[in-house]
This record gives structure tokens, C-alpha cells and sequence, in this order.
């Protein structure tokens, strides 16, 4: 059971990538939250190893419920993955996502009871998530809205993340953080649904599929743009525009060239490129905090 686990995890969450990713952004909402409060600007390692893990468990139950949710669509045209092809079964994942739950709700009551109620909100948004909002059909028609009806999860997770150090209810910053996180959340959506053409797969939707290469593109850049608008709107200074601007220009390039060369080897730098937006939206709220 234990190499099918691991298996799982190579294949559908990668820890290689998620945690490196989770621990930067809670250690830099921490820093920010702890700065606009006037405090120390590091939090204790063991108050970041904490949130880091809760985090990573919602990251870990939004694809369990994921799997939940696609598994009729997963069978029929994604054989390959580990559940259709009987690596685990949904029960399996079911009771994984419930033992982290039992160990996000300890951990959260031992050393950050504030934040009860985000990491509350976070699940009922996620329920939410797993309905489609109860109106599943209308949306999967509509894929923007789709979109930006599940894109404030990853608002709501930084939330939480940041109320590990609240002293007084949430600090106005925070919802900046919030909406820049959720802006750049929509960055990371894109991104990883930017394929090739020889990389798509009948009843799989991308955006390249949904909307065309060129819209698709276009769709990625302007929500750059709104995460890099928002950042500098409640995070100003010089490190956050020259960061941003790297970070634009880089992907600038990138879409020319996809839009070009269209090639798989072109679409893989979609994911990092998105990483690099969400980790430079962190940062720059934590150098605001500790201004």
C-alpha cells in the first residue's frame, strides 16, 4: 500500500513541487501578516512548519475531491491515471482527505485557534467546489466561469495561512494578499492547461482547446497583468515592479514563443513560469509587511 501511495503522489501531487511552494508562500504571508501587525517579522519555525502542513493538506484534499468529482470523466478518457486504473479507489483517497482534516483541525487547535474559522471557510468553499456550485452542467459550459467560480479557493487558503498570527481579527492588508493570491491562483489554472496541439486529449478540457491557442494566451497574460496590478497596488515599491517585471517579460517571451512553435517542449514552461508569478506576489507582500 505504501509504494501505492508513493506512486500516487509521484503521479497526481507531487510534493517535489507542492511543498517547496507551500512552505515559501505560508513563511511569506506569516512575514507580511506579522509586519502590518507591527511585530517581529519571522514567525516561529515550528507556528510555520504548523501552517505549512494544514496548507498543504487543502492543496492535498482539493485534489481528492478532484478525483471525486472527474471520475466518470477520468475512466472514460484517462484510463491511465492511478484511479481509473485501480491504484487507489476513491475510498482509499476518502479516508486519506478525513485523517488530514483530523490533523489540520489538532493542529490548528493546539497552535493557531483563530484561524478555526478560515480553515471552516476553506472547506465549505471546497464542498462547494466538489458540487460545481450545484449547477455543473451550466458551468462546464461556460469554462471562464468555471474558472473564476473556483478561483477564490486559493485566496481563502492564504487567509487562513495568515490567520496563524492574527492578534485581532484580520488585518485589512490581508485581503489584498487575498485578492492578489487569488489572481495569481488564476495565473497557475491557466498554465497548466496550456498544451500543444499534440498533447491534447479527446474529452480533456484545456484552454487551448476551449478557447484556441491565441485566447487562451491572451487569458494567461491579462491575469499576469491583474496579479501584477493588484500586488502593486497594496504592495508598492521598487523590488516588487522589478520583480514583476522580470516575471512579465518572461512570460511575454514565453507566449510568443508557444504562439509560434506551438511544440510541448514550448508548454512546459507554463507551470514554472506561473509558479514564479504566485511566489513573486508572496514576496512582495512580505517585504510590505516589514517595511
Amino acid at each position: 500500500m505504501l509504494k501505492r501511495w508513493t506512486t500516487y503522489q509521484a503521479e497526481r501531487f507531487p510534493l517535489s513541487r507542492h511543498l517547496p511552494l507551500v512552505l515559501v508562500t505560508c513563511l511569506c504571508a506569516l512575514a507580511g501578516t506579522l509586519g502590518v501587525q507591527h511585530e517581529s517579522r519571522l514567525p516561529p519555525p515550528l507556528l510555520w512548519l504548523g501552517c505549512g502542513a494544514v496548507t498543504l493538506g487543502l492543496f492535498f484534499q482539493l485534489r481528492v475531491l478532484d478525483e471525486h468529482k472527474d471520475y466518470e470523466d477520468d475512466a472514460r478518457f484517462r484510463p491511465y491515471r492511478p484511479v481509473p486504473r485501480g491504484l487507489l479507489g476513491l475510498r482509499d483517497l476518502a479516508q486519506a482527505g478525513w485523517l488530514v482534516l483530523a490533523a489540520q483541525l489538532l493542529l490548528t487547535v493546539l497552535f493557531a485557534p483563530q484561524a478555526l474559522w478560515p480553515l471552516l471557510a476553506c472547506w465549505v468553499f471546497m464542498l462547494l467546489m466538489e458540487r460545481e456550485f450545484f449547477v455543473p452542467a451550466w458551468l462546464k459550459a461556460r469554462p471562464l466561469l468555471y474558472m473564476l467560480s473556483h478561483a477564490p479557493i486559493t485566496g481563502l487558503i492564504q487567509v487562513n495561512a495568515s490567520a496563524w498570527v492574527w492578534k485581532a481579527g484580520l488585518p485589512r492588508e490581508v485581503l489584498w494578499l487575498a485578492a492578489s493570491a487569488t489572481a495569481a491562483g488564476v495565473v497557475l489554472e491557466i498554465g497548466r492547461k496550456l498544451r500543444a496541439p499534440e498533447q491534447e486529449e479527446a474529452g480533456v478540457s484545456t484552454y487551448t482547446a476551449d478557447w484556441g491557442r491565441e485566447r487562451a494566451l491572451g487569458a494567461w497574460l491579462l491575469a499576469g497583468a491583474v496579479a501584477a496590478a493588484l500586488t502593486l497596488i497594496s504592495s508598492p515599491g521598487w523590488l516588487a515592479f522589478s520583480l514583476l517585471a522580470v516575471v512579465g517579460g518572461l512570460s511575454v517571451w514565453r507566449a510568443g514563443v508557444f504562439r509560434n512553435i506551438p511544440t510541448s517542449t514550448a508548454a512546459r514552461w507554463f507551470e514554472p513560469v506561473s509558479a514564479l508569478w504566485a511566489l513573486v506576489v508572496f514576496a512582495a507582500f512580505a517585504v510590505r509587511g516589514a517595511a
